[in-house]
């Protein structure tokens, strides 16, 4: 399935909970930086009872702040293994996407005969960020389960029209302990549900090598990456002093096609942050005043460093620098 979008955020919930006649709330997020340029959203979850149960006689009633969104639940999946059966749960929320805030609060309630386990929860949200002229097509999701054995090799091959450098995102649980994937050139192993993302992965598609143990796999995204992230770079520091502190001209380069959001700046000394200043949007300078008696004397080196966030993971680039004082 072709999402919209060219990028993707994925906010999850993947610690396995027992519920019975009884209630759950979790909380997930949007990328707060780009919530005005939501395309899809998808909400999935992974369940897990035994075979002999019948899902479609519990009763079932799931919220989205406070909204009953059951009735947008596509045709579940169910795969079995052993004595388990597992089954994912898909919503597909595009059509009431305007409920969605930064932060979400997700209420389960299931009323049924026999306990079940909730192993993953995830919403995933898509964004146009960048404007190729291109469209869309850049985005694939894949979401019918997938056992994979032990010796098994599986190949995912893309679309034709895939040009660039592909993103590999993929959800994996063990359904046997120290399970361990091959995949292209990596081994994981796996020994609690996770997401992994493999990144600039070649054209000929992804080969996927259970080594040992059986794992499940319940969902896959392919995204081709169309622009390059953000890449900041230190071009040069410039150091002025008074009597009491030092001036630091944070001179920066971003070498992506895409800007962050928000960029932090922070001197730190000897383990401490002694000096902290922010940019609400990028700029190619930002000015960091650091109080010489926040310095050690016998220590006076001091790293400078620059943070940024992109898709809820922090990145940073550092120079160190000797203030004395």
């Amino acid at each position: 399935m072709w999402l919209n979008g060219d990028t993707v955020y994925i906010s999850s919930h993947s610690v396995s909970e027992k519920i019975r006649n009884a209630s759950k709330s979790f909380r997930l997020e949007l990328y707060s930086y780009y919530r005005e340029r939501l395309e899809d959203l998808h909400l999935y979850m992974l369940i897990s009872l035994s075979k002999d149960v019948d899902y479609r006689s519990c009763r079932w009633k799931i919220t989205l702040n406070g909204v009953n969104i059951s009735r947008v639940l596509k045709p579940f999946r169910e795969i079995y293994y052993k004595n388990r059966k597992y089954i994912l749960l898909s919503y597909d929320l595009t059509p009431i996407k305007n409920v969605a805030d930064v932060i979400n609060d997700l209420n389960i309630e299931y009323w049924g005969g026999e306990p079940l386990n909730i192993d993953y929860i995830s919403l995933l949200s898509t964004y146009t960020l960048y404007d190729s002229g291109r469209g869309d097509r850049i985005v694939f999701l894949d979401y019918e389960p997938k056992v994979l054995e032990e010796n098994s090799r599986h190949v995912i091959r893309y679309e034709k029209n895939m040009s660039g450098k592909i993103q590999f995102i993929t959800v994996l649980a063990p359904l046997e302990s120290n399970a361990h994937i091959k995949i292209n050139d990596h081994v994981y192993e796996i020994k609690n549900l996770e997401e992994v993302v493999k990144e600039d992965v070649l054209l000929e598609g992804i080969s996927i090598e259970v080594v040992k143990g059986s794992v499940l796999m319940p969902l896959y995204i392919i995204r081709e990456k169309i622009f390059k992230e953000p890449d900041l770079v230190i071009k040069d520091l410039e150091i002025n002093k008074t009597s009491s502190e030092y001036v630091v001209n944070i001179y920066l380069e971003n070498r992506g096609d895409i800007s962050p959001k928000e960029v932090l700046a922070v001197a730190i000394n000897r383990g401490r942050n002694i000096s902290i200043a922010r940019s609400k949007e990028f700029s190619d300078k930002i000015v960091l005043t650091i109080n010489k008696s926040m310095i050690n004397r016998d220590d006076p080196k001091t790293t400078i460093r620059v943070v940024w966030d992109w898709l809820g993971h922090k990145y940073y680039v550092s120079k160190d620098l000797v203030l004395e004082v």
